[in-house]
């Protein structure tokens, strides 16, 4: 599975909520747009990293469960954070999401 082809059937199913809930889309975009300003990978580079669409699942069922915590602290999704910390090119000076300059 990739970000760029994530469908709202499949990810309501790893939510556990229906498929035209609302905060599902809304949810989605935002998750997907902290994995990659947190990774610096462009969706393209990010879809060749099959284990990033475990972290933006997990930004997407906590901001539907726990909406709270994202306004009311900085603590970030343990699960999510676990995979991004593997992909933080922007962070490397120099790096790219292929590998090097």
């Amino acid at each position: 599975m990739k970000l760029s082809n994530m469908t709202m059937e499949h990810l309501a199913q790893w939510c556990h909520v229906l498929p035209d809930d609302p905060r599902l889309p809304v949810a989605w975009a935002a998750a997907k747009c902290a994995v990659l300003s947190i990774t610096g990978l462009s969706e393209e580079e990010a879809d060749k990293r099959g284990d990033l669409i475990f972290a933006a699942v997990a930004f997407t069922s906590d901001m539907i469960f726990n909406p709270g915590l994202h306004v009311d602290n900085n603590q970030v999704n343990k699960v999510a954070d676990s995979f991004l910390g593997l992909h933080d090119f922007n962070l490397l000076p120099g790096q790219s999401g292929e590998g090097g300059s």
